[in-house]
């Protein structure tokens, strides 16, 4: 009898949708028979030689990679909204050949996973995206750029922050995110191998962000020259490189450009002239880096029923594109 164990579990918080990637570490973990080499995929017909079980719901993906690595996808939580954050038991079992627990081999973390609600006052890729572009104006283009959602002073939002902001000034209002349907389809990610097993990439959701960019002096000719150095800036310099907001250093590139013609509106009466236009950023993608291991992202597919997985996916949380 291999009884098994469990040593850790990282992440060990996670959202309550579930489709978390976990790892959990051990010993004596059942694996599967691994295909001969050379005799192409693997069927989707394995034995399922190990269950995980967190709060009583099963894992609808168990990647055994050795005897002593798991790599699991998280069910949902069906326990009452008001009990979150809560934290529940992972129990792992080994299984024989028809998918049956064996009788004395399983073990049992207590409390070994908590669900819990995203805190929405932490920074989210849309946010560091916000924030990162408008230091990349500030770099490139002038000194005062300014980022607003949705400023509620008066039916005018620029004219409005007229009234606060030093001008020249670069204003940001947005962003509108969209999905990329173009890019949805181009990527849907590359099988490897990890371990000895098949696994393929998740396709984390890629978005478009769209802002609304307006260009303001308090002279005509002023505007014109920010206008005419916007302009050459975007032309010449259409991608956009940010640190991701993990802080591992590693850098994501992105796509910058105008789209319409910058419309211009003078204010003559307040001395106020701008020039407006749609900024959009493409080649971005997000996923559920809450509670996930850096590098990490939920799984989306799977190749066979039991197994599936990432090597590296590039979102704004994750690796370099």
């Amino acid at each position: 009898m291999a009884t098994p164990t469990i040593t850790s579990i990282s992440p060990s918080e996670g959202l309550p949708h579930g489709r978390m990637r976990v790892k959990i570490t051990g010993t004596n973990f059942r694996l599967p028979t691994i295909p001969a080499e050379g005799t192409g995929e693997p069927s989707g017909d394995w034995i399922r030689t190990v269950g995980v079980w967190f709060n009583g719901e099963p894992c609808d993906a168990v990647i055994p990679l050795s005897a002593t690595e798991l790599w699991v996808v998280t069910p949902p939580y069906y326990g009452s909204p008001s009990s979150l954050p809560d934290t529940v038991d992972v129990v792992v079992k080994n299984q024989d050949d028809t998918e049956t627990p064996i009788a004395g081999e399983e073990a049992t973390e207590t409390d070994g996973f908590t669900y819990k609600r995203e805190d929405l006052t932490a920074e989210s890729d849309f946010t560091w995206l916000s924030r990162s572009l408008r230091r990349h104006l500030q770099r490139h283009l002038i000194a005062n750029v300014q980022l607003n959602a949705d400023p509620d002073f008066s039916d005018d939002p620029a004219s409005a922050i007229t009234a606060i902001s030093q001008l020249p000034v670069v204003l940001l209002l947005g962003p509108t995110i969209a999905e990329d349907r173009f890019r949805r389809h181009q990527e849907p990610g590359e099988r490897s191998i990890s371990g000895d097993l098949y696994t393929r990439d998740a396709a984390p959701f890629k978005f478009v962000a769209s802002y609304r960019i307006i260009l303001m002096a308090d002279g005509k000719v002023e505007a014109l020259n920010l206008c005419n150095l916007a302009t050459r800036f975007f032309h010449k310099l259409w991608t956009f490189t940010l640190e991701d907001s993990q802080g591992s250093g590693n850098r994501v590139e992105l796509e910058l450009r105008i789209e319409g013609e910058w419309s211009p509106q003078d204010d003559y009466e307040n001395s106020v002239h701008r020039f407006d236009s749609t900024l959009i950023v493409e080649g971005g993608a997000t996923d559920d880096t809450y509670g996930v291991a850096t590098n990490r992202v939920a799984l989306e597919d799977v190749v066979t029923t039991e197994s599936g997985g990432d090597e590296s996916v590039p979102t704004l949380g994750t690796e370099e594109v």
